[in-house]
């Protein structure tokens, strides 16, 4: 049975571009256009007035640390007409603590930096020592170095009189005595293997009942 008579609901996928229909299944048109909510979360409710007085805490101790607070309470209270307060004049008792702070705080400045002096001086000298140690240090190592290269070239000249043999016959002429090392060919199980002299009789085959072992078997079990 054909369905060339239905309608094609899915656009045929052959090409990039699909055959545009005018019809569509349900599923392809746009679904859940809109969020959901719950309703037994609420919204928290943010206190700004929690906020405004620790921000004013924090700049009232600000205030207090650098000393200005008086003064910004000063500017800052109102009179009840609405006019702000005029500054009052600052008593003696402040000022000569103010300039009793400022002569210690400029001796104690003074003392720090002849401190710092001090120890940057130390420091100049011991970085000059230093530098002096290490200079010593390298030129140590420079020097074992060279004696060390200098007994490693003796080594190898006096290997290499030994282990030439031209050089040896020189030197043996010369009264000197030098052993040659013998190679690994010499120790071999080949060059071990006694000598026997053969006689004339003796022929090796490979027929086992015409070797000399079999014949000699036979003449003395059988025979």
């Amino acid at each position: 049975m054909t369905t060339n008579h239905r309608p094609t609901l899915e656009s045929k996928r052959g090409k990039a571009v699909p055959i545009s229909n005018t019809i569509f299944h349900s599923r392809s048109l746009p679904q859940h256009t809109s969020l959901k909510y719950r309703n037994d979360i609420r919204k928290p409710k943010v206190d700004t007035k929690i906020g405004k007085q620790a921000v004013e805490e924090l700049k009232k101790d600000l205030l207090l640390n650098e000393g200005r607070l008086e003064d910004s309470l000063k500017i800052k209270k109102p009179l009840k007409d609405g006019n702000l307060l005029e500054d009052e004049p600052m008593n003696k008792t402040t000022d000569n603590k103010d300039n009793k702070e400022d002569n210690e705080y400029n001796e104690e400045s003074i003392t720090n930096d002849e401190d710092s002096s001090f120890e940057d001086d130390a420091e100049d000298d011991s970085e000059d020592e230093t530098a002096e140690l290490m200079a010593e240090l390298a030129k140590i190592k420079r020097e074992r170095q060279e004696e060390k290269e200098k007994i490693e070239l003796q080594n190898k000249i006096d290997k290499t009189k030994v282990s030439n043999p031209l050089v040896q016959v020189a030197d043996t002429s010369s009264g000197a005595n030098f052993k040659i090392k013998k190679s690994w060919r010499d120790s071999t199980a080949f060059k071990k293997q006694n000598s026997q002299n053969k006689t004339e009789d003796e022929v090796f085959t490979n027929d086992t009942l015409n070797s000399d072992f079999h014949q000699s078997f036979l003449t003395k079990y059988i025979r």
